[in-house]
Protein backbone atom coordinates (compact mmCIF):
# COMPACT_ATOMS: atom_id res chain seq x y z
CA UNK A 1 0.00 0.00 0.00
CA UNK A 2 2.73 2.49 0.97
CA UNK A 3 4.78 1.62 -2.09
CA UNK A 4 1.82 2.09 -4.47
CA UNK A 5 0.90 5.37 -2.77
CA UNK A 6 4.47 6.68 -2.99
CA UNK A 7 4.79 5.81 -6.68
CA UNK A 8 1.35 7.19 -7.53
CA UNK A 9 1.97 10.51 -5.76
CA UNK A 10 5.41 10.68 -7.36
CA UNK A 11 3.91 10.55 -10.84
CA UNK A 12 0.99 12.81 -9.87
CA UNK A 13 3.35 15.65 -8.92
CA UNK A 14 5.88 14.95 -11.64
CA UNK A 15 5.20 18.28 -13.39
CA UNK A 16 5.43 20.34 -10.18
CA UNK A 17 9.03 21.48 -9.61
CA UNK A 18 10.62 20.89 -6.19
CA UNK A 19 7.41 19.58 -4.64
CA UNK A 20 7.04 15.85 -4.01
CA UNK A 21 5.37 13.60 -1.43
CA UNK A 22 7.28 10.42 -2.15
CA UNK A 23 9.90 11.07 0.53
CA UNK A 24 7.20 11.72 3.13
CA UNK A 25 5.27 8.52 2.29
CA UNK A 26 8.39 6.36 2.46
CA UNK A 27 9.37 7.97 5.77
CA UNK A 28 5.89 7.27 7.17
CA UNK A 29 6.15 3.69 5.91
CA UNK A 30 9.26 3.29 8.05
CA UNK A 31 7.47 4.91 11.01
CA UNK A 32 4.52 2.56 10.70
CA UNK A 33 6.13 -0.74 9.64
CA UNK A 34 9.61 -0.50 11.14
CA UNK A 35 13.19 -0.40 9.89
CA UNK A 36 13.24 -3.46 7.64
CA UNK A 37 10.03 -2.69 5.77
CA UNK A 38 10.92 0.98 5.58
CA UNK A 39 14.13 0.08 3.74
CA UNK A 40 12.35 -2.40 1.45
CA UNK A 41 9.52 -0.01 0.56
CA UNK A 42 11.94 2.88 0.04
CA UNK A 43 14.20 0.96 -2.32
CA UNK A 44 11.38 -0.74 -4.23
CA UNK A 45 9.29 2.40 -4.67
CA UNK A 46 12.17 4.53 -5.91
CA UNK A 47 13.41 1.80 -8.26
CA UNK A 48 10.00 1.41 -9.92
CA UNK A 49 9.43 5.17 -10.06
CA UNK A 50 12.84 5.90 -11.59
CA UNK A 51 12.90 3.01 -14.06
CA UNK A 52 9.41 3.79 -15.40
CA UNK A 53 9.80 7.58 -15.31
CA UNK A 54 8.31 8.97 -18.56
CA UNK A 55 10.91 11.77 -18.60
CA UNK A 56 13.73 9.24 -18.79
CA UNK A 57 14.34 5.82 -17.29
CA UNK A 58 16.90 5.51 -14.53
CA UNK A 59 18.33 2.54 -16.42
CA UNK A 60 19.89 5.03 -18.83
CA UNK A 61 22.29 6.10 -16.07
CA UNK A 62 22.76 3.34 -13.46
CA UNK A 63 24.87 5.42 -11.00
CA UNK A 64 22.01 7.90 -10.64
CA UNK A 65 19.49 5.06 -10.22
CA UNK A 66 21.64 3.49 -7.49
CA UNK A 67 21.97 6.85 -5.72
CA UNK A 68 18.19 7.37 -5.84
CA UNK A 69 17.41 3.88 -4.52
CA UNK A 70 20.00 4.06 -1.74
CA UNK A 71 18.74 7.52 -0.72
CA UNK A 72 15.15 6.34 -0.36
CA UNK A 73 16.29 3.27 1.54
CA UNK A 74 17.95 5.67 3.98
CA UNK A 75 14.68 7.64 4.22
CA UNK A 76 12.71 4.49 5.10
CA UNK A 77 15.39 3.40 7.57
CA UNK A 78 15.31 6.82 9.23
CA UNK A 79 11.55 6.60 9.59
CA UNK A 80 11.83 3.26 11.38
CA UNK A 81 14.64 4.63 13.53
CA UNK A 82 12.51 7.56 14.70
CA UNK A 83 9.34 5.55 15.34
CA UNK A 84 9.44 6.30 19.08
CA UNK A 85 9.61 10.03 18.34
CA UNK A 86 6.80 10.43 15.81
CA UNK A 87 4.48 7.43 16.26
CA UNK A 88 1.91 9.22 18.42
CA UNK A 89 -1.47 10.92 18.28
CA UNK A 90 -0.42 14.36 19.59
CA UNK A 91 2.42 16.64 18.49
CA UNK A 92 3.88 19.56 20.39
CA UNK A 93 5.28 22.56 18.45
CA UNK A 94 8.80 21.34 19.25
CA UNK A 95 8.07 17.89 17.82
CA UNK A 96 6.58 19.45 14.70
CA UNK A 97 9.78 21.49 14.34
CA UNK A 98 11.83 18.29 14.69
CA UNK A 99 9.76 16.74 11.91
CA UNK A 100 10.67 19.66 9.67
CA UNK A 101 14.37 19.29 10.50
CA UNK A 102 14.22 15.57 9.72
CA UNK A 103 12.56 16.37 6.40
CA UNK A 104 15.39 18.75 5.57
CA UNK A 105 18.11 16.24 6.52
CA UNK A 106 16.77 13.26 4.55
CA UNK A 107 16.08 15.48 1.52
CA UNK A 108 19.59 16.92 1.76
CA UNK A 109 21.00 13.38 1.73
CA UNK A 110 18.90 12.49 -1.31
CA UNK A 111 19.85 15.63 -3.23
CA UNK A 112 23.54 15.29 -2.35
CA UNK A 113 23.85 11.64 -3.40
CA UNK A 114 21.95 12.12 -6.64
CA UNK A 115 23.84 15.31 -7.57
CA UNK A 116 27.24 13.77 -6.85
CA UNK A 117 26.46 10.49 -8.64
CA UNK A 118 27.27 11.91 -12.07
CA UNK A 119 30.61 13.71 -11.52
CA UNK A 120 31.98 10.92 -9.30
CA UNK A 121 30.98 8.13 -11.71
CA UNK A 122 32.25 10.17 -14.69
CA UNK A 123 35.67 10.53 -13.10
CA UNK A 124 35.74 14.29 -12.48
CA UNK A 125 38.36 15.55 -10.07
CA UNK A 126 37.47 17.10 -6.70
CA UNK A 127 37.26 20.79 -7.82
CA UNK A 128 35.06 19.89 -10.78
CA UNK A 129 32.86 17.65 -8.61
CA UNK A 130 32.33 20.39 -6.03
CA UNK A 131 31.71 22.91 -8.78
CA UNK A 132 28.91 20.77 -10.22
CA UNK A 133 27.49 20.18 -6.73
CA UNK A 134 27.46 23.89 -5.85
CA UNK A 135 25.94 24.86 -9.18
CA UNK A 136 22.83 22.83 -8.33
CA UNK A 137 22.34 24.24 -4.84
CA UNK A 138 19.69 26.72 -5.95
CA UNK A 139 17.45 23.92 -7.17
CA UNK A 140 18.16 21.49 -4.31
CA UNK A 141 17.65 24.10 -1.57
CA UNK A 142 14.13 24.76 -2.86
CA UNK A 143 13.47 21.01 -2.70
CA UNK A 144 14.76 20.84 0.88
CA UNK A 145 12.75 23.86 2.04
CA UNK A 146 9.66 22.37 0.41
CA UNK A 147 10.10 19.13 2.34
CA UNK A 148 10.55 21.03 5.61
CA UNK A 149 6.98 22.23 5.14
CA UNK A 150 5.74 18.87 3.85
CA UNK A 151 7.17 16.95 6.83
CA UNK A 152 6.04 19.55 9.38
CA UNK A 153 2.46 19.36 8.14
CA UNK A 154 2.26 15.80 6.83
CA UNK A 155 3.74 13.76 9.66
CA UNK A 156 1.45 15.11 12.43
CA UNK A 157 -1.62 14.99 10.17
CA UNK A 158 -1.07 11.39 9.04
CA UNK A 159 0.36 9.88 12.22
CA UNK A 160 -2.53 11.14 14.36
CA UNK A 161 -4.84 8.85 12.40
CA UNK A 162 -2.48 5.90 12.01
CA UNK A 163 -1.43 5.87 15.66
CA UNK A 164 -5.04 6.30 16.82
CA UNK A 165 -6.20 3.37 14.67
CA UNK A 166 -3.36 1.28 16.06
CA UNK A 167 -4.34 2.16 19.63
CA UNK A 168 -7.96 1.19 18.93
CA UNK A 169 -6.79 -2.05 17.34
CA UNK A 170 -4.54 -2.83 20.29
CA UNK A 171 -7.40 -2.08 22.69
CA UNK A 172 -9.71 -4.46 20.83
CA UNK A 173 -6.99 -7.11 20.79
CA UNK A 174 -6.46 -6.64 24.53
CA UNK A 175 -10.19 -6.95 25.16
CA UNK A 176 -10.34 -10.16 23.14
CA UNK A 177 -7.40 -11.57 25.03
CA UNK A 178 -9.04 -10.66 28.33
CA UNK A 179 -12.29 -12.32 27.25
CA UNK A 180 -10.37 -15.43 26.24
CA UNK A 181 -8.57 -15.45 29.58
CA UNK A 182 -11.88 -15.03 31.43
CA UNK A 183 -13.41 -17.94 29.54
CA UNK A 184 -10.37 -20.08 30.25
CA UNK A 185 -10.57 -19.21 33.94
CA UNK A 186 -14.28 -20.07 34.07
CA UNK A 187 -13.59 -23.39 32.35
CA UNK A 188 -10.84 -24.13 34.84
CA UNK A 189 -13.14 -23.25 37.76
CA UNK A 190 -15.86 -25.57 36.42
CA UNK A 191 -13.34 -28.36 35.96
CA UNK A 192 -12.07 -27.99 39.51
CA UNK A 193 -15.64 -27.89 40.84
CA UNK A 194 -16.49 -31.05 38.90
CA UNK A 195 -13.42 -32.81 40.24
CA UNK A 196 -14.36 -31.85 43.80
CA UNK A 197 -17.92 -33.13 43.29
CA UNK A 198 -16.67 -36.43 41.88
CA UNK A 199 -14.19 -36.76 44.72
CA UNK A 200 -16.92 -36.17 47.36
CA UNK A 201 -19.19 -38.74 45.73
CA UNK A 202 -16.40 -41.31 45.60
CA UNK A 203 -15.64 -40.74 49.28
CA UNK A 204 -19.31 -41.20 50.15
CA UNK A 205 -19.41 -44.43 48.17
CA UNK A 206 -16.34 -45.72 50.00
CA UNK A 207 -17.87 -44.87 53.39
CA UNK A 208 -21.13 -46.63 52.49
CA UNK A 209 -19.22 -49.68 51.32
CA UNK A 210 -17.34 -49.84 54.61
CA UNK A 211 -20.60 -49.58 56.59
CA UNK A 212 -22.17 -52.42 54.61
CA UNK A 213 -19.08 -54.56 55.16
CA UNK A 214 -19.25 -54.03 58.95
CA UNK A 215 -22.95 -54.91 59.05
CA UNK A 216 -22.37 -58.11 57.13
CA UNK A 217 -19.54 -59.25 59.39
CA UNK A 218 -20.36 -62.46 61.37
CA UNK A 219 -18.06 -63.30 64.27
CA UNK A 220 -16.71 -66.86 64.44
CA UNK A 221 -18.08 -69.08 67.24
CA UNK A 222 -15.45 -71.04 69.08
CA UNK A 223 -16.61 -74.63 69.89
CA UNK A 224 -15.04 -76.24 72.92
Amino acid sequence: MFSALAIGLGYALLMVPNVELMTLIIFIAGLTLGLRWGVIIGGTSEAIYSILNPFGSGLMFPPLLIAQVVSMMIVGFTGGLLRSVFYRTSFSPIRIGIAGVVGFVVTFIFDSLTTLSYPISAGFDAPQTWGIYLSGLGFTILHQVSNIVVFSVGIPAVMKHLANENEVSNEKTGNRRQETEDRRQKTEDRRQKTEKTVSVRMNRTKIQTCIFSINDFQPLTVIR
